[in-house]
């Protein structure tokens, strides 16, 4: 694995940039400082899921089941780290599109239309609608709720980055 400048536990964001002739992506940690890796964000993804000993395919056909959907799959690595898939870039430009925010870092009192602040104080924009950020955020919600049960929404309620689906 390529030596990442910050552990898969502390990463709080992938966001996908572009670079002269390669792929690149800026990882935020959880204290807001970004690191530009030259990599692409999948191989972030398959990292994270190397340190955590966890089935990246198989994740994803579980998220598929309790989501009933295909694309954009939230992604649950633990239940303190559920990353939740977002358009990050426009259609113009050259590279990948989407990164990945980590769900459980996300501040709900702040969220604004298509403008995502984490829990650190770094505001990420996203090229999709209000609306579609909203559901996103659900659908991680709704994969927290089936894989690590009730307590733990009840328990993290208090961390201010539960929407109030269950409750």
């Amino acid at each position: 694995m390529l030596n990442f400048p910050v552990k898969a536990d502390e990463i709080c964001a992938v966001v996908p940039e572009p670079c002269k002739g390669r792929a690149c992506v800026k990882i935020i940690d959880n204290n807001g400082t970004g690191y530009t890796v030259p990599c692409r964000v999948v191989y972030v993804l398959k990292y994270m899921a190397w340190y955590f000993a966890r089935d990246l395919s198989a994740l994803r056909v579980e998220c598929s089941n309790i989501t009933g959907k295909k694309l954009y799959l939230p992604i649950p690595f633990s239940r303190d780290i559920i990353m939740v898939p977002l358009k990050m870039r426009g259609e113009r430009g050259i590279g990948e599109k989407t990164g990945y925010i980590n769900y459980c870092q996300v501040d709900m009192a702040r969220l604004k239309g298509q403008t995502i602040y984490l829990r650190s104080g770094v505001h990420i924009d996203s090229c999709n609608s209000a609306d579609t950020v909203y559901r996103h955020l659900k659908a991680a919600e709704t994969v927290l709720y089936h894989m690590f049960g009730r307590d733990v929404v009840v328990r993290e309620k208090s961390r201010s980055y539960i929407c109030p689906l269950y409750l």
